[in-house]
């Protein structure tokens, strides 16, 4: 009868296991800025939806002023540098406008390899008395 010995992971797969984890902690490292910038503007949009009416002025045109001027502040305090004026739309609706940006950002991966991570956030900003 032979009895084999219980044996645990081989050398070589031991390798290829920490290589994978390694990779895989790399990306999450090169990637994880993006989704963080992505999050404080969110969180800036919140803010400005958010924001009492009153602190608006009442016609369209310099609402829609008041909301960029209050989004280029809040992207040079959020460091958000991604996100350029061509890609804010903001659309007039009953009572207010909607805030939509999308954009997309690139990062350095590995040699000639980069990822191109897309976003969209929209949110509806009320104007005083909407």
């Amino acid at each position: 009868m032979n009895i084999r010995r219980q044996r645990g992971m081989g050398i070589i797969a031991s390798i290829i296991t920490i290589a994978v984890v390694v990779f895989f902690l790399y990306l999450i490292a090169c990637l994880g800025p993006l989704y963080l910038e992505n999050y404080s503007l969110q969180r800036s949009l919140r803010v400005i939806a958010e924001k009492d009416a009153r602190q608006f002025p009442n016609d369209y045109t310099s609402f829609r002023n008041a909301i960029k001027l209050d989004l280029a502040k809040a992207f040079r305090v959020g460091d958000i540098k991604n996100v350029t004026p061509q890609d804010i739309e903001l659309t007039n609706i009953s009572g207010g406008v909607q805030v939509n940006i999308a954009y997309e950002a690139r990062t350095h991966i590995i040699a000639n390899i980069e990822a191109l991570v897309s976003f969209k956030n929209s949110v509806k900003v009320k104007l005083n008395g909407g």
